[in-house]
């Protein structure tokens, strides 16, 4: 059975000694496609092929001379509105293409002021882009961005498909997003010799000793806390604290307890990464706005617990589980704690809460800041997903 790879191709990138081709011959396929009103200037997409060996993948083509920031900003436009209306659709449900085929909805005819159908056609059909790499038959398959003269005065961009669903197409989008941005990166991201002995004595550091051993409540001795539901049975933690130095610097740490599974940690962070986001995005929205996007998620996982519910020391059921001591000399000052365990019926539980100790050193604002939050969060379940647990 033919098998599927990937075919990474620099963006705008071929092999030695090929030269451009104009794109009408890569794909003659979408040439047709081009909307009427439109001057294509520059084009970039994935395009499935299929090598001997019957293996199909994905190849990226950037026509010469086009603008990656353009493109990179294209994007992300389309990404956002693909979010906003991501559904889940029964295939054998038929959706309603627009009118496209209602003979009773008239067609407005094409002025004589507008760029032709061939114009247009031809336009795009002339960008000069780098030929597949031999052995590479195109399948027909393919996500293409095409822009005129000037997408950000004139709104013109289109972003063509065919015969790909809208999973694949947000798929696809989001790659090139991030190898975009990644091209676009203002530093590298190994760092120079001075910064990397300077980051030895960080937590994560092989030659560096692991802190003694403690427990949660002494880690948080004198904490306040949300209290647990009675009938909760607690088996893990894990916890993402910020903690201060003996010169008033702010260290960032993970704690946790040696029985946790990285699958259910890394399932639970992913869950609160989405909550923030979207309780951030919706702060910047107006309610009077009917446009705005409208984002209902599930009920966060802190909404377990009132607010209003009166604190109190952190509960034995956590205090004296285990887990490693910060630094010397580093006293922590806000923490989130996620807590996991089962209730009374047996189903897995889930508790999370941010707190701070009552003299906290301010960080920004009297409140932990939810952009940071969500910074602290994104980059913990990035660690997790990239290096694991590691030991504890």
């Amino acid at each position: 059975m033919p098998g599927t790879t990937w075919h990474y191709c620099p963006m705008n990138d071929s092999p030695v000694e090929s030269e451009r081709i104009p794109f009408g011959l890569l794909c003659p396929e979408i040439i047709e496609s081009v909307p009427p009103r439109f001057f294509p200037t520059a084009v970039w997409g994935y395009f499935e092929t299929e090598n001997a060996d019957g293996e199909t993948g994905w190849i990226e083509r950037t026509s010469d001379g086009a603008s990656y920031a353009t493109i990179l900003s294209q994007i992300s436009g389309f990404l956002v509105e693909t979010e906003a209306a991501n559904a889940w659709v029964d295939d054998e449900v038929p959706v309603d293409d627009d009118d496209a085929d209602d003979p009773d909805v008239p067609i407005a005819p094409v002025s004589s002021g507008d760029v032709l159908v061939a114009e247009a056609s031809a336009a795009l059909s002339n960008l000069m882009v780098y030929p597949f790499p031999d052995g590479h038959e195109a399948t027909g398959r393919y996500v293409a961005l095409i822009c005129d003269d000037d997408p950000f005065e004139s709104g013109n961009v289109e972003l063509l498909t065919e015969d790909v669903s809208s999973d694949l197409v947000e798929g696809l989008l989001r790659v090139a997003r991030a190898r975009f941005a990644e091209t676009f990166s203002f530093s590298p991201f190994d760092d120079d010799d001075e910064e990397s002995e300077d980051n030895e004595g960080s937590a994560d550091s092989p030659v560096t000793s692991l802190p003694d051993v403690t427990t949660f409540g002494e880690l948080f001795a004198g904490w306040v806390f949300l209290p647990l539901p009675e009938d909760a049975d607690v088996s893990a933690v894990w916890s993402l604290l910020l903690a201060t130095d003996s010169d008033g610097g702010i260290q960032r740490y993970t704690r946790r307890t040696p029985l946790l599974d990285e699958n259910v940690l890394a399932g639970a962070l992913a869950r609160m990464t989405f909550e923030v986001e979207a309780r951030l995005l919706d702060s910047f929205d107006d309610d009077d706005d009917p446009t705005r996007l409208m984002r209902e998620t599930l009920p966060e996982l802190s909404s377990l617990v009132p607010d209003d519910s009166p604190t109190r020391p952190l509960d034995p059921r956590v205090a004296t589980l285990a887990t490693r001591a910060l630094p010397a000399g580093e006293t922590p000052i806000a923490a989130s704690l996620l807590l996991f365990g089962t209730d009374r019926l047996g189903s897995s539980t889930v508790l999370c809460d941010w707190v701070t100790t009552p003299d906290a050193v301010a960080i920004g604002d009297e409140e932990f800041d939810g952009f940071e939050e969500l910074g602290l969060l994104r980059s913990a379940l990035r660690d997790l997903l990239q290096n694991g647990l590691g030991e504890f």
